[in-house]
């Protein structure tokens, strides 16, 4: 079912004349008309997710999302534990110095009592932009991703 909207009509009038035509440069009028058309698969998407034949479907489609979320989020945690192990066997006596710092770092801010100088706010592996900090990572834009997909900002 194919939705051909009503045409526009609008009413003009095609100067001619030798005095607008002369003119060095003749004004030409612009017109910016909004124009507000239905969606036409709008009847067909309420007809698909309100109809009782249609629900098992959608239902066995948001089952398999669910799935799916909860397989990404398991290989995102293999994949920073592989990321844990693999620094730890590089140099095992830095990345111990590293993590127990960075826990000693953790537990300060939990219990409010940071010690923390421009310096190590400098250094903080959070703080790193790009690719190789915390916020260019995979699991970041994931993160921002699902947000908004589940909190739809008010039109």
């Amino acid at each position: 079912m194919l939705y051909d909207p009503e045409p526009i009509r609008l009413p003009y009038t095609i100067r001619v004349d030798k005095e607008f035509q002369s003119a060095e440069s003749p004004e030409a009028t612009v017109y910016d008309i909004p124009v507000a058309l239905d969606d036409p698969l709008r009847a067909q998407m309420i007809a698909v997710t309100q109809s009782p034949t249609h629900t098992p479907t959608l239902q066995s489609i948001a089952r398999l999302d669910d799935q799916i979320a909860l397989l990404i989020q398991a290989m995102a945690h293999s994949k920073a534990k592989r990321g844990f192990f693999t620094s730890m066997s590089l140099d095992p006596a830095n990345f111990v110095k590293r993590w127990i710092s960075s826990q000693k770092r953790d537990l300060d801010v939990v219990l409010g009592s940071s010690q923390w100088g421009e310096e190590d706010w400098q250094d903080a592996s959070w703080r790193k932009g790009g690719e190789v900090g915390v916020w260019g990572s995979g699991e970041a834009w994931e993160g921002v991703g699902n947000y908004l997909s589940k909190h739809k900002p008010a039109a």
